[in-house]
């Protein structure tokens, strides 16, 4: 407390705005996360149902498991493409892979008993997975497509920075131009402190209260009251003073 009664109002009142700017832009930051999260987790879980049941739709009874999988490629010569975006795989009800993606899909284990939504990982690995299981509409088959959630998390990380680093960008703006202002609106009290200093103590003139904040407008009012009564109060000792040197003279002249 005294370091900052120490400071400048200027000083104080942008720390002051940079501490609730900065508790602002972290609550903010925190609601927007989650909402994004939210938003991205809906979103991708009705990726992975529309892609299980896009495959459902295959002939599945006619795939040549070798064949096919053979000609999955497992990379893209051009374009942007994240291996954890999403993967699948095609079992049959004993746990006989059929048809994968060429890449993760190979590694997803088999699971008989999940139908819909499920967390899990992949064979041989801790990071966490989330899944989508369907049965084929004729029963043989069992579909499963997955992503890996620090996918989602990278994909709502990007979001919410897309949309907060340009205001924390812009902060460091924001402050310049509020110390900026600060200083023009300050200024009046600088003249009236120039004012004071170089003001005579028997002046009796007021102070210019033009331009002053209105919350200063009644100190400044105060102190003109203060410098009336001053100078009365000077100009009646003087008389006094006056007066008393007459009285005193006077009989001494007459000896």
């Amino acid at each position: 407390m005294k370091f900052t009664q120490r400071l400048s109002l200027r000083v104080r009142l942008t720390l002051i705005f940079l501490i609730l700017a900065s508790v602002t832009w972290l609550l903010s930051s925190f609601v927007a996360w989650k909402q994004t999260t939210d938003n991205v987790d809906e979103l991708f879980d009705t990726q992975l149902m529309l892609f299980a049941k896009r495959l459902s739709t295959l002939d599945l009874n006619e795939i040549n498991a070798a064949d096919r999988m053979a000609q999955t490629p497992n990379r893209l010569k051009h374009g942007h493409v994240d291996d954890d975006a999403l993967t699948f795989a095609i079992f049959t009800h004993d746990g006989r892979m059929v048809l994968n993606d060429g890449d993760n899909g190979e590694d997803i284990p088999y699971s008989y008993q999940r139908e819909g939504f499920a967390d899990g990982q992949l064979v041989g690995e801790d990071d966490p997975w989330r899944f989508v299981w369907m049965t084929s509409p004729d029963g043989k088959y069992r579909i499963v497509v997955g992503q890996e959630w620090e996918y989602r998390e990278d994909m709502a990380l990007a979001i919410v920075a897309g949309q907060l680093i340009p205001w924390l960008v812009a902060l460091p703006i924001m402050l310049i131009i509020m110390m900026v202002l600060l200083g023009r609106e300050l200024a009046p009290l600088n003249k009236l402190a120039l004012a004071l200093r170089m003001r005579d103590p028997d002046s009796e003139k007021p102070l210019n209260a033009t331009g002053v904040p209105s919350e200063v407008r009644p100190l400044v009012e105060s102190l003109n009251q203060l410098f009336a009564r001053t100078h009365a109060m000077m100009v009646r000792e003087r008389r006094f003073t006056s007066d008393a040197a007459h009285e005193l003279r006077s009989p001494l002249t007459a000896l």
